[in-house]
């Protein structure tokens, strides 16, 4: 849901593509209940989604999700949940009736976080409710088949995320079918499908990953749903992946289409990633791939030591550098180190509760710098920013961008123990990084890591050398 997918519809028709899924997400609280921050904003924003696929002949799939806690629920909590989970699907399937959506499910691979005996009573016991206020199509739309009374669902849905053991699809499509039928479903649907690109050699895979499902589905099941199109890792936009499902997509009815060469792009952009996004100045900016930045970002004597750019921490890949502040959390400041445009910003609920703000500037049509963890900014800031932080972290875009000259203040991070550390970046897209060799799990900083350099190697030499003393002999990054 972080982009917007309406610019991106007629050339998806053109790949074979009818059905769009759309999956507005409430974020899940510890004690079984649920975020309502900005729902009123997600519900605006799906509507128009909704009416924009509507325009181009697309239909929608609309698939209400949570996102639960990263430690699984105990048994009682898990029934908290779906029980307060209940009114906002339901919710979903009045907006669902009312745009005229295809097909609605009560929930997204519940059976993933859940025990499969509790989701399987419930998605029993939603479903004459969601009957009463839906007349499209419902699918229960499981991570895995397993058995539980399909009865009052008209599609039976699984996962294949990332799975490549022959046979597996065939195994669980025939598994669905015997299901479907037996408790009066029309069929089965492969609801979620696709392969998480981790390094070069995953774009190959991809292609095999997809290419498997269809082989072993065709002609077989109902429907199917790739992920993704805008997600970044799973996007099969601009990679050879691409060609797969328009292939398929398109094919005549039993045709099977031949295999499509693996060949990987060389040009980054043509993965797709465009590191102004979701703001930018356009073709309003002048070309600088080597800017010079000519102000200090901060105070260094505030600063007890930087950690580099291209690290990984907690198993994430960080394609930016941390400055940590000296023991005593003085109030630090932040500042622009090049004459720049504010293009966008989040605000959003840090895991303490506290609000965090996140900065991104465009240098040229070449170069940005992004800033994370700030706890409070200017005047001509805080005029664009909402009074209450988001439950997430998506980008606002800043239009028309605000100027910064070198040297302005920004804000302040600092203060406290919760903003004891925080994060600058560097990007430039005349620069392409083979990616590490470090264990690490996907995330969309993947993706922006092609892209970072040391975030200091813009600086003269005097004011680079201050920051290397405080990097010590761990490098400056990428």
């Amino acid at each position: 849901m972080k982009d917007s997918i309406a610019g991106e519809l007629e050339h998806l028709k053109k790949l074979g593509v009818n059905t769009m899924s759309f999956v507005p997400s409430r974020r899940a609280l510890p004690d079984g209940t649920f975020s309502s921050r900005s729902d009123s904003d997600t519900k605006r924003f799906v509507i128009g989604q909704i009416v924009a696929a509507h325009e181009q002949g697309i239909q929608v799939y609309l698939v209400p999700n949570f996102r639960h806690p990263s430690t699984l629920p105990d048994r009682s909590t898990a029934e908290t949940y779906l029980e307060n989970f209940t009114p906002i699907v339901l919710e979903w399937a009045d907006i669902a009736e009312e745009y005229g959506v295809a097909l609605f499910p009560p929930g997204n691979e519940l059976d993933k976080p859940f025990p499969k005996d509790l989701v399987a009573t419930w998605l029993h016991d939603i479903i004459p409710k969601m009957n009463e206020r839906y007349d499209g199509l419902t699918i229960a739309k499981l991570k895995d088949v397993f058995d539980m009374d399909f009865s009052g669902y008209d599609y039976v849905g699984f996962t294949n995320i990332g799975r490549q053991n022959p046979g597996g699809v065939r195994a669980e499509v025939e598994l669905a079918k015997k299901y479907a039928a037996r408790d009066g479903a029309r069929g089965v649907i492969i609801s979620e499908f696709g392969w998480n690109i981790r390094s070069d050699e995953g774009e190959e895979t991809q292609v095999k990953t997809i290419e498997q499902v269809f082989q072993e589905s065709w002609g077989e099941v109902d429907g199917y749903f790739v992920i993704s199109w805008l997600l970044p890792g799973y996007s099969v936009k601009g990679r050879p992946a691409e060609q797969v499902i328009k292939q398929w997509f398109t094919a005549e009815s039993g045709v099977r289409p031949p295999p499509v060469p693996t060949s990987k792009p060389v040009n980054p952009a043509a993965l797709g990633y465009n590191i102004f996004a979701p703001g930018g100045m356009g073709g309003d900016c002048d070309n600088n791939p080597t800017p010079k930045f000519t102000a200090h970002i901060t105070e260094l004597s505030k600063i007890s030591y930087l950690t580099p750019a291209g690290t990984v921490q907690g198993g994430d890949l960080k394609p930016h550098g941390y400055l940590h502040n000296v023991g005593s959390n003085p109030e630090v400041p932040v500042y622009a180190p090049i004459d720049s445009y504010l293009i966008d910003f989040a605000y959003y609920e840090g895991y303490t509760g506290v609000g965090h703000y996140t900065f991104k500037f465009q240098v040229s049509c070449e170069v940005a710098y992004y800033f994370d963890h700030l706890r409070a900014v200017v005047d001509k800031i805080s005029v664009v920013t909402p009074e209450f932080p988001a439950t997430d972290s998506r980008g606002v875009v800043v239009s028309p961008p605000i100027f910064f000259q070198a040297g302005e203040l920004i804000g302040y991070t600092g203060g406290n123990s919760t903003f004891a550390n925080w994060d600058f970046g560097v990007l430039n897209t005349a620069t392409w990084n083979e990616l590490p060799n470090d264990p690490y799990v996907y995330s969309p900083n993947v993706e922006k890591y092609r892209f970072a350099v040391c975030p200091y190697e813009y600086y003269d030499d005097s004011k680079r050398a201050q920051y290397m003393m405080l990097l010590g002999d761990k490098g400056c990054g990428p």
